[in-house]
């Protein structure tokens, strides 16, 4: 194998990688695109969660009420 051969092959390895290169960083853009879908999601749920905890979400007429007790002046 002469210098031209070795050259010519590593110039086609070359190639070779940017071509998978490529297609990883497309890879990479995909996955970050559905990470960040997954964060909003999950920042939605959480949400939903601590609401539904801390009985925010309660309107009139759902659910437990939290009132304070009579006091001796509203029973006159």
């Amino acid at each position: 194998m002469g210098i031209g051969d070795r050259l010519w092959d590593a110039l086609t390895q070359v190639i070779k990688m940017n071509d998978q290169v490529t297609g990883l960083s497309a890879q990479v853009r995909d996955l970050a695109a559905e990470l960040r879908e997954l964060d909003r999601r999950m920042l939605r749920l959480e949400t939903m969660v601590e609401i539904a905890l801390t009985g925010k979400a309660q309107g009139p007429g759902t659910g437990p009420q939290r009132r304070l007790p009579p006091t001796k002046a509203s029973k006159d």
